[in-house]
């Protein structure tokens, strides 16, 4: 799903992720800091636990329903970036996902390679545009 600021991608997806039960939601950065803090033992489940990455992964892949959003939010990325988002879309292959840009395929393809490009070309594309949100006035 991709389209400018303000089109409404990021509220769609979460109605469908609260419809779906189960689902993950993150942003690349997100996904990212979360997998560098529990490689270093810094990431805690809400008992106290360390998170190991082994679990951010069995999470995400075993999730009803994800939503992984703000891709390509950069214009380069690094090689960690890079293999995280690879991992977290071919985790998902053939599983209810929604990936959220405002960038075009073609964008993405430029930021990550043809490899990345490609696994999304895999599914539904949906350009969602109009109106920026406009707050409501009363």
């Amino acid at each position: 799903m991709f389209g400018e600021a303000g089109s409404g991608k990021t509220c769609t997806a979460l109605v469908l992720a609260d419809w779906a039960g189960s689902a993950k939601y993150t942003t690349q950065v997100q996904l990212c800091s979360d997998i560098i803090a529990a490689n270093k033992g810094q990431l805690r489940w809400s008992g106290g636990h360390a998170k190991s990455a082994r679990e951010i992964w069995s999470a995400w892949k075993n999730a009803n329903f994800t939503v992984l959003d703000e891709l390509a939010t950069r214009k380069t990325v690094t090689d960690f970036q890079y293999e995280t988002i690879k991992q977290a879309i071919d985790l998902r292959e053939g599983q209810p996902s929604i990936v959220i840009s405002n960038l075009s395929i073609k964008e993405i393809d430029s930021v990550f390679d043809d490899r990345i490009a490609s696994r999304l070309r895999g599914g539904t594309i949906i350009e969602l545009s109009g109106d920026r949100r406009v707050q409501p006035t009363t």
